[in-house]
């Protein structure tokens, strides 16, 4: 739809010199925009950004004090969501090369054209309110990909009620292995959510499979096996933004070349595939199976590491010990 900018947006002026902060604040007002504070340091404008909440900043570049008008707008930039214009005497290329880092929504070279400083600002506002609605809609589609994340591995456990809270058991622990790994938080958000429907093709799996309390035969083993690409199939045309599909493939592979269904190597498999490799192999030690009894952690861990570097990623399960060991990692009850 339409968008509509306010023509009463409040507008905050970082500025230390007098004369051109009162020139400033006179052409704002005769624009028709309320001007909500004022401040002549970084310092200042932070407390004054916390108080009055403007809908823009025009910030000099420099100020007097320890904060300089980019370092004060990163930080508002980390706190808040405010766009920001810079006024600037000083066009230099190191300071444009550091105000581009803070993301500004325009650059102003005094001494200010009147009517440049209009245009500015309402560009800015719109820009900035089309990005809101963006953020907005990411934000909904998000929880939406969430939601029909949940449900998949819902769908896996009602057909298979041996396994549990298994797929949430995964995605937790996996979630704690990236971070310790140092992941971004874009790509823990993606281990997450593929850990979560990582065994999402177990539903074309026959049910009497989960219950066998012996081991599985030969042509029931490749049956089983078949469901890394099932899973892939279930979600290969979905639009995700993280290698959902690529990980539901994967993480049955081996470092050693071992696993299934490609006999990928190493580097071959991606990462989020190695770290839900292990997450799941430790819940089953854990949990146990119907053909496999429960073990401790420690006796987990330790088989875990017996097969470091051969079917597991070696940072992957050094990660896994000391979110578990160190940190005290425990699975939801």
């Amino acid at each position: 739809g339409r968008i509509r900018i306010m023509k009463k947006a409040k507008i905050m002026v970082v500025e230390d010199e007098a004369v051109v902060n009162t020139d400033i604040k006179m052409s704002l007002i005769g624009f028709g925009y309320e001007v909500c504070a004022v401040a002549t340091t970084g310092e200042d404008a932070i407390k004054k950004v916390e108080e009055s909440i403007p809908d823009l900043i025009l910030m000099d570049i420099k100020l007097a004090g320890e904060m300089d008008g980019i370092a004060t707008a990163k930080e508002i930039r980390s706190r808040f969501d405010i766009p920001v214009i810079y006024l600037t005497a000083h066009a230099s290329k190191e300071y444009l090369n550091r105000a581009k880092n803070t993301e500004p929504f325009g650059y102003l070279i005094k001494p200010i054209v009147h009517k440049e400083l209009q245009t500015n600002i309402e560009m800015a506002l719109y820009k900035h309110s089309v990005e809101k609605q963006l953020k907005e809609k990411n934000v909904q589609l998000k929880m939406i990909m969430h939601s029909t994340i949940d449900s998949m591995a819902q769908m896996v456990e009602i057909r298979n009620p041996f396994i549990g809270k298994y797929h949430a058991n995964v995605s937790v622990l996996s979630k704690a292995i990236a971070e310790e790994m140092g992941l971004l938080g874009d790509q823990i958000e993606g281990v997450c959510l593929a850990a979560k429907v990582h065994d999402i093709g177990m539903i074309r799996v026959p049910f009497e499979f989960f219950s066998k309390p012996s081991d599985l035969n030969e042509s029931e083993h490749k049956i089983y096996e078949s469901h890394s690409t099932a899973g892939y199939d279930l979600l290969k045309d979905i639009a995700f933004d993280w290698p959902i599909a690529e990980a539901v493939l994967q993480c049955h592979e081996k470092m050693d070349g071992s696993g299934y269904p490609s006999g990928l190597k190493e580097e071959d498999i991606i990462l989020e595939a190695r770290i839900i490799s292990v997450a799941s192999t430790f819940d089953c030690y854990v949990h146990g199976r119907p053909n496999m009894p429960p073990i401790s952690k420690d006796d987990a861990l330790e088989k875990l590491t017996q097969r470091k570097g051969i079917h597991f990623d070696s940072d992957v399960v050094d990660a896994c010990i000391k979110v578990i060991k160190e940190k005290g990692f425990e699975f939801e009850q």
